[in-house]
C-alpha cells in the first residue's frame, strides 16, 4: 500500500473498538485468539478499515501480532477482582473508543455497559450473544437480559432458530450473523477425488456435552465396511475407562482412530480435506466454528439438533439432522449416507461452493459492517 493509499485508509477509519471479554475469559488464552471471540474485532480492523483494542489481564501478545499485528492490546490492572478492575479501566478509557464490543449475555456486561455509557455518551455497544437454545430459555425473561440487550445499538445471534425466538418473544431487534471460518494459511482448492471414506469429528472428545460415546456406540454398530472414524481432541480423564470398553469391539482396531489434539491448523485442515463426512453428536451447541471448518471442505454434516445444526445444513439440503443422544438413528443415518457416493459428492460440490462464497469471516463481517454503517455505530 502506497502512501497515499495508507493516508486516504487512516481518514476513513470506521471507529475505534473495545474489546473486554466477561470474567471467565479475563485471561485471553491463546485458542481464544483464532476463536469468534477476539475474530470479530480483530478483523473488522483487518478487513474494514477499524481500530481494535483488546483489554483484559493477559493474552500472548506475541501471537496477537502474528496473526493481527495493527491490534493493539491493553492489559488491565490487577487488584484481585476482574469485574471491579474492568470498571476502573472503562471508566478511564471509554473516551477513547467508539464501540463496546460484548461477548455474550453475561450479567457483568450490563455493568460495563453502563459505565461506557455514563462515561460516553456518545459510545455505541455491540453485543454478539454467543448463545445457545438452553441458556437462551433460562434468562430471557430475567431483568439482567433485557437490561443488557436494551442498552445495545446491535444484537447479533448465531442461529436462525434463537433469532426467531428472540424477536418474537423480546422487544428488541436481532440481527442473524452466523460464524465462519478464517484461514491463516494459503490454502489450494480442493477436489472431491482427494476424499477418503473417513467420518471426523473434532472437539473435546469425552465431555458430558460432547457424548462421544453415542457417536462411537453408534459408528460402531453401523454396517459400512471400508470406512474409519477419526476423533480428533483432547480426551477427558474421565472418558478413558469408556474409551477402553469400546475397544473391546472387533471393528474399533482398524476403524477408530483417537488422534489427539492437532494445534498445528494446516495438519487440522489436512483431516478435514480428507473427510466425507463431519460428524457431531453433541447435546448443546452455540452454533460451533467447527460447522463452518467442515463446510468449507465440502463434508457432508451428520449432526444432532443442536443450534445451528439446520443452519449450516440449510435444513438438510447438506447433511443430516438427528435427535440428540440416538444411537440408532445416527447408525442409520452413517448406513444410509455412506454407501451413497453420489449423493456424497453432490453435497461436496453444493457445500463447498456454498461455504467458499458465503461463510468466510471476511464475508460475513462485510454484512456486520454494513449493519453498523446503518445502525449509527460506524460513519
Amino acid at each position: 500500500m502506497n502512501k497515499m493509499a495508507k493516508r486516504w485508509r487512516f481518514l476513513y477509519m470506521s471507529g475505534r473498538i473495545l474489546f473486554i471479554p466477561p470474567e471467565y475469559d479475563c485471561n485471553i488464552s491463546n485458542a481464544q485468539i483464532l476463536k469468534d471471540t477476539c475474530l470479530v474485532p480483530c478483523l473488522l480492523q483487518k478487513y474494514y478499515g477499524y481500530h481494535t483494542t483488546i483489554a483484559a489481564y493477559s493474552i500472548d501478545e506475541s501471537l496477537l501480532k502474528i496473526h493481527f499485528p495493527d491490534c493493539k492490546f491493553e492489559c488491565i490492572n490487577y487488584t484481585g477482582i476482574f469485574n471491579r478492575d474492568a470498571h476502573t479501566y472503562i471508566n478511564e478509557h471509554a473516551n477513547n473508543f467508539d464501540i463496546l464490543f460484548m461477548f455474550g449475555p453475561y450479567e457483568c456486561y450490563v455493568e460495563f455497559g453502563a459505565i461506557y455509557k455514563k462515561c460516553n455518551p456518545d459510545g455505541k455497544i455491540y453485543l454478539k450473544l454467543d448463545m445457545n437454545r438452553y441458556w437462551l430459555s433460562r434468562i430471557i425473561s430475567t431483568q439482567h437480559f433485557s437490561a443488557l440487550l436494551g442498552m445495545c445499538h446491535l444484537i447479533s445471534v448465531e442461529s436462525y432458530n434463537l433469532y426467531r425466538i428472540i424477536n418474537r418473544e423480546t422487544p428488541f431487534n436481532v440481527e442473524l450473523i452466523p460464524n465462519g471460518f478464517y484461514e491463516t494459511f494459503p490454502v489450494e482448492p480442493l477436489g472431491y477425488p482427494e476424499k477418503e471414506n473417513i467420518i471426523i469429528t473434532v472437539g473435546r472428545l469425552g465431555i458430558v456435552e460432547k457424548q462421544t460415546d453415542v457417536l462411537l456406540k453408534a459408528f460402531l454398530d453401523a454396517d459400512i465396511p471400508g470406512w474409519k472414524l477419526k476423533l480428533i481432541g483432547n480426551v477427558a480423564q474421565r472418558f478413558l475407562s469408556t474409551m477402553e470398553t469400546f475397544r473391546e469391539h472387533p471393528k474399533f482396531e482398524q476403524a477408530v482412530e483417537f488422534t489427539g489434539p492437532i494445534y498445528d491448523r494446516q495438519k487440522l485442515e489436512e483431516e478435514y480435506r480428507r473427510a466425507k463426512i463431519f460428524c457431531m453428536t453433541s447435546n448443546v451447541e452455540a452454533y460451533a466454528h467447527v460447522f463452518a471448518e467442515a463446510a468449507k471442505n465440502g463434508c457432508y454434516i451428520i449432526s444432532t439438533d443442536v443450534d445451528g445444526a439446520y443452519d449450516i445444513t440449510d435444513n438438510e439440503q447438506y447433511g443430516t439432522v438427528v435427535p440428540v443422544g440416538d444411537c440408532k438413528t445416527i447408525t442409520g443415518a452413517f448406513e444410509k449416507i455412506c454407501p451413497d457416493d453420489d449423493k456424497i459428492q453432490e453435497v461436496f460440490n453444493g457445500m463447498y461452493s456454498f461455504a467458499r462464497s458465503e461463510l468466510s469471516w471476511k464475508y460475513i463481517l462485510g454484512k456486520l459492517d454494513i449493519l453498523f454503517h446503518l445502525k449509527g455505530l460506524a460513519k
